[in-house]
């Protein structure tokens, strides 16, 4: 039913009811149990499953109940993954150098009693690794990559040892001329209407994006 507030016209926002949360339990023992059902083994590093009536449900799920049911689907994975596929798949992460300097700051770990070697030993410990964006500084043209970084002196060994081992990994960038620009400067087109924001953006991505252009 539409409510009208002045010249608007707006969706009221959904509420939770009883029944829907006994049909998301249902749901989440029921996702979790045809995992465990079709699930066999992982090959070539992928999960091999015969046939996946799980995510079938929940995309008829979501067309009943809404598209916040979409939240279920996210939590029965989540659970999936704990209780039955224990995968040994990576998990990669992608971030900027500045973000991958920002892991070093002493302020993240300086609540924590192993310190920095505590705080990436929680975030490698499920297989997680990080692939790493190039940046080029404006100022001077240097082109920084995962390979080149310089971590903190006292942080130096430890890095090389992310690197050796597979766990930090650069990203190629085989157009440097897109360097020139980041994210802020992207989104700053698109809110003054530049068009020349599109040569920054992958094709697949500007649809979303144009939406607040």
């Amino acid at each position: 039913m539409l409510r009208s507030v002045g010249a608007l016209t707006t969706w009221p926002a959904p509420s939770l009811r009883l029944q829907d949360v006994a049909v998301l339990g249902i749901f989440l023992a029921t996702y979790v149990g045809l995992e465990w059902a079709s699930f066999m083994h992982e090959h070539n590093d992928l999960p091999v499953t015969p046939w996946n009536p799980g995510l079938g449900i929940a995309f008829g799920l979501m067309i009943l109940k809404g598209a916040w049911f979409g939240l279920a689907l996210f939590a029965g994975v989540v659970l999936a993954e704990i209780l039955v596929l224990q995968t040994e798949l990576a998990w990669p992460i992608v971030l900027s150098i500045g973000l991958l300097n920002e892991l070093f700051k002493a302020k993240w770990s300086q609540n924590l009693a192993g310190g920095l070697l505590e705080s990436f030993g929680r975030l490698f410990k499920s297989r997680l690794s990080l692939h790493v964006f190039p940046w080029k500084s404006r100022r001077t043209g240097e082109m920084v990559t995962a390979e080149t970084f310089r971590a903190p002196e006292n942080s130096r060994h430890l890095y090389q040892h992310f690197l050796e081992n597979g766990m930090i990994r650069g990203i190629p960038a085989p157009d440097t001329g897109l360097l020139c620009c980041t994210s802020r400067d992207v989104q700053k087109m698109i809110e003054a209407g530049d068009p020349a924001w599109r040569d920054y953006v992958p094709a697949e991505a500007q649809p979303m994006a144009a939406r607040r252009d």
